[in-house]
């Protein structure tokens, strides 16, 4: 029963590293999401440009920011002995890393980003 839960524990780790890499490519490449955004004939130098690029960063740095709360309970071991709940943690790191691939190839608009955070975190 110990083993199980020690490779939970490193899947769960791995799914959140993967979650982190997904945003910090959505984090990098957020000027196309912005831009499919904003409504045509606006640019880079309009209000609502700047306002869409400040929501992105801050729900990216959010998540950023649950990320590292997570990684170190990861490390705490406080889940370490809770097999069901390491196991669930597994799958929902994998359909978050999957919908997080999901809004990056499609180029989503800005506000979905935050539903796919949300749905991902």
């Amino acid at each position: 029963m110990k083993e199980s839960a020690g490779i939970l524990q490193q899947a769960k780790f791995i799914g959140l590293i993967l979650q982190m890499i997904g945003v910090a490519i959505i984090f990098e490449t957020r000027s196309e999401h912005v831009k499919v955004s904003i409504p045509f004939g606006y640019d880079s130098s309009t209000v609502e440009y700047s306002d869409m690029m400040r929501h992105m960063e801050v729900v990216c740095i959010f998540f950023w920011l649950m990320g590292l709360i997570e990684f170190i309970i990861i490390f705490w071991g406080q889940t370490l002995f809770n097999t069901q709940s390491n196991l669930l943690m597994v799958f929902a790191h994998a359909a978050s890393v999957l919908a997080l691939i999901d809004f990056k190839s499609r180029i989503s608009h800005v506000d979905n980003l935050s539903t796919t955070i949300v749905v991902a975190g």
